[in-house]
């Protein structure tokens, strides 16, 4: 259940941060949304993968490398694209517009963040664990 949590939380900041981030001209929001959506899809995928393997059943190798392929193709498509974009505004001299939505999220993320850390972390434990000690 924490990772649900984890998850709509990743999607709710994610496309909270992005769309603000759009709005203002901010780049540091739109990375940081970015980051988040891919966090959550990829927290997604492993409790998946983490849930067949406690039924006794895994996913092939093919599978599971394109999985974390695919993360790290993610992760730096949105590198490159804030890459290109803070270029872009250093070039033109554009500044971010001031954001009150920003604020208010990266409050919640203060507030949230470690509140699911802390839920999640007897999952960690035990899947940190070898399998025999469980």
């Amino acid at each position: 259940m924490a990772c649900a949590w984890s998850v709509a939380w990743a999607v709710l900041a994610g496309a909270t941060s992005m769309a603000v981030g759009a709005a203002t001209g901010s780049i540091a929001l739109v990375a940081f949304g970015l980051d988040s959506v891919i966090d959550g899809s990829a927290s997604a995928a492993l409790a998946w993968r983490f849930r067949l393997e406690l039924r006794g059943t895994s996913l092939p190798v093919k599978a599971d490398r394109r999985a974390a392929q695919a993360v790290a193709l993610a992760m730096l498509a949105a590198g490159i694209y804030v890459l290109a974009q803070a270029v872009r505004s250093l070039i033109l001299q554009v500044r971010p517009g001031q954001s009150v939505s920003g604020l208010v999220l990266l409050a919640s993320s203060l507030a949230v963040l470690p509140v699911l850390a802390h839920v999640q972390a007897p999952a960690c434990e035990a899947v940190a664990q070898p399998r025999a000690a469980r």
